[in-house]
């Protein structure tokens, strides 16, 4: 069982090509989930008017 640990382990210490894809530039899913995340606020703000 410790093996299967840390076999885990060091994958997630190696760096993955996936860590920062698009060299700084936000992915469509990121950019609409941060679209969705300001109009979720945006509501929220306007509900407890």
């Amino acid at each position: 069982m410790s093996n299967v640990l840390r076999k885990g382990q060091r994958q997630l210490e190696v760096p993955g090509e996936q860590d920062f894809p698009g060299q700084g530039q936000q992915t469509a899913i990121e950019e609409e989930n941060q679209r969705l995340r300001e109009e979720n606020a945006r509501l929220k703000m306007e509900r407890d008017i």
